[in-house]
């Protein structure tokens, strides 16, 4: 059994149990030799507590065979779920593949001086088991095309006829373009396949423009400031979940964008995304990303080894801006923005490095941080009115000539000592027998600096 072998089993029983996949969590037994579960074929596996969304996980000194954890999911499932098994199996088949051989081709990226997106390609989804997985690429496929193994490749070109185009499809930049005088299509290899069976799409011989993947594979870097989001026949994160894209996505991704734009705060600066083109086919279809000026390092890789060294103490400035910015969409807007590490990226602009954010499937893209300076806090936004300020009123029973409130807003503190026993605070809450000051304090209820005691 190999080390990647007991690394992948592990992941996807500690995702088994997290879900709690068929009653899994049952199986979770105490005893004197702590807790642990029981596997199909009779085996105890310790368990050691869980981190985030986990009671439990398996103790680091367990090594597991992949047979026996996939045997255990196929007991514990539905008969129903009988296909969807079976499709998991390829996938962990794959996700191992894949491992191994980026294993084999790692030492050899380093050395290459890696982008900071094949350096987050290098690190695992943190929730999904079989991250590595591309079901049905080849060893040489992978190699040529997945981000991990930081390779570089031409794009291949398709001829589109205009009645094909859908309704706000723009044309291709120029810098984009390799000729002029024709509809074009840029097309990644691995679609060229199902391109050529479009009625009345040519798929040119020649290769042009030569790009390099991100992390989310289907887009592309044409240089430090250009990203092309392209459609990919392959699945990633799950059999069901295509890299391709569907007609209207590209439209309402626009969209999206320019709401976005209107509800960032000073420092998320959204990507441009608002030049792309659409057919009616979901593997026929372009868009164009457009970062902002800065230095970009996707979120994603921030776990990479050097990097957050390199950078230095961004982790608490990111989460605040994160966290405030994202929770104010919630509440105010109602908008719950997917802002993983994938989706999002530091922008570092000169002399300030900020944080950055966005909505789409790319982080550096998506999100970016503020080359926006110049944008005063909260423009665009519609802010509410501030409260009315009412003059403060008096208990009846106050005959205190301080300015007071009643009823007390607060507790009265240790340190009201006033001798007024028919003011407010003498009346509502009446003055402690020790007290001796010979200053009297005009009633903490009224200027609101008292704490609740004790």
């Amino acid at each position: 059994m190999s080390s990647r072998e007991a690394y992948l089993a592990a992941r996807v029983l500690n995702a088994l149990l997290r879900e709690d996949y068929g009653g899994l969590a049952a199986r979770v037994t105490r005893t004197r030799d702590g807790v642990g579960l029981t596997l199909a074929d009779g085996r105890w596996v310790r368990l050691r507590p869980g981190l985030l969304f986990q009671d439990f996980e398996v103790a680091r000194d367990e090594s597991l065979g992949l047979e026996q954890v996939l045997e255990t999911l196929a007991e514990v499932a539905d008969p129903a779920d009988a296909g969807g098994v079976a499709a998991f199996f390829e996938e962990c088949l794959a996700a191992l593949g894949a491992l191994e051989l980026h294993d084999e081709a790692a030492h050899e990226v380093l050395r290459s001086g890696p982008s900071y997106e094949t350096l987050a390609a290098f690190l695992d989804h943190p929730v999904y088991p079989t991250s590595r997985a591309r079901v049905g690429l080849s060893e040489a496929e992978l190699r040529a095309y997945a981000p991990e193994f930081g390779p570089s490749f031409e794009l291949r070109w398709a001829v589109v006829p205009r009645e094909l185009l859908a309704p706000g499809s723009a044309g291709l930049p120029a810098e984009v373009a390799p000729f002029a005088g024709e509809v074009l299509f840029p097309v990644h290899p691995l679609a060229v396949p199902k391109v050529r069976r479009i009625d009345g799409v040519r798929v040119l011989d020649a290769a042009a423009v030569t790009v390099r993947p991100t992390l989310s594979m289907r887009t592309v870097e044409v240089s430090p400031r250009l990203h092309l989001k392209l459609p990919i026949p392959v699945s990633t994160l799950g059999v069901r979940n295509r890299r391709s894209l569907k007609p209207g996505t590209l439209a309402d991704g626009a969209r999206a964008e320019l709401l976005l734009r209107e509800l960032a705060g000073p420092d998320v600066v959204p990507a441009d995304e608002q030049t792309y083109a659409e057919t009616g086919d979901e593997h026929l279809a372009w868009m164009v990303r457009r970062l902002p000026e800065g230095k970009i390092v996707p979120v994603a890789a921030l776990n990479a080894p050097g990097v957050l060294a390199e950078l230095g103490d961004v982790l608490p400035a990111y989460l605040r801006l994160l966290l405030r910015w994202n929770v104010r969409l919630f509440v105010r807007h109602g908008v719950a923005l997917e802002a993983h590490q994938q989706n999002l990226a530091l922008l570092f602009a000169p002399r300030r490095p900020d944080a950055a954010a966005g909505q789409g499937q790319r982080r550096p893209a998506r999100l970016a941080v503020p080359a926006a300076g110049e944008r005063r806090r909260g423009a665009g936004l519609r802010r509410r009115a501030p409260a009315e300020r009412r003059p403060p009123t008096r208990s009846p029973t106050c005959s205190s000539r301080s300015r007071c409130t009643w009823p007390p807003r607060r507790w009265p503190s240790a340190r009201c000592r006033t001798r007024r026993r028919r003011g407010c605070c003498a009346t509502r809450w009446p003055r402690r027998s020790t007290s001796t000051a010979t200053t009297p304090w005009p009633g903490c209820c009224a200027r609101g600096r008292s704490t609740r005691p004790g």
